[in-house]
């Protein structure tokens, strides 16, 4: 029940679902996201899966390759990975890692529906 509960994937509308994320992610939490939201997202068929990063107490690389890895599943998938909640430190933790992966992030939900919708 904690696992369910820890990864809450809420369609907002038919192409677009948000998945908040909220205290810490560590490499067992990390590795439940990755098989909870890949399964997931295909059963609801949408189009944008968004992260909300803005609870996330610490943002550690193991956050950052687990959500390079989604994007890069989800894409397969048919499914565009989008973030929000996005702080400066976070931004520039993702540079630092040097990925080719683009995942456009926003500073809010609220741009993210503006945008998608």
């Amino acid at each position: 029940m904690i696992e369910e509960i820890s990864t809450p994937i809420i369609s907002i509308t038919d192409q677009i679902a948000i998945l908040p994320l909220v205290g810490h992610v560590d490499d067992d939490r990390a590795k439940h996201l990755m098989e909870t939201a890949t399964a997931r997202c295909s059963q609801l068929n949408i189009d944008y899966l968004c992260i909300d990063l803005s609870a996330i107490t610490t943002f550690e690389t193991t956050l950052v390759e687990m959500l390079f890895s989604l994007a890069d599943v989800l894409k397969l998938l048919g499914i565009e990975l989008v973030l929000s909640g996005i702080t400066p430190q976070m931004a520039q933790q993702m540079v630092l890692l040097d990925t080719d992966i683009e995942i456009p992030a926003y500073h809010s939900l609220k741009e993210v529906l503006h945008e998608k919708v």
